[in-house]
């Protein structure tokens, strides 16, 4: 099973925040902001914004894929 990592830009795009937010509340979750975001601190970071997780277009994605 491959483990999904997302980077910051991509992270603040599926969210619809602010990427220097986003780098602020990674950074708080003690994560690296300019490495790979592992999917379980992307899940905190939208907790703590109050986004769902994981992402609508995701989730539609996968359903079609399925």
């Amino acid at each position: 099973m491959a483990t999904v990592t997302y980077d910051l830009k991509e992270l603040s795009r599926l969210l619809g925040w602010n990427p220097a937010h986003c780098k602020v509340i990674v950074k708080q979750l003690g994560a690296d902001p300019n490495g790979p975001i592992s999917e379980d601190i992307a899940a905190k970071v939208a907790g703590k914004i109050r986004r769902p997780w994981p992402p609508q277009v995701e989730a539609e994605a996968e359903a079609v894929a399925s």
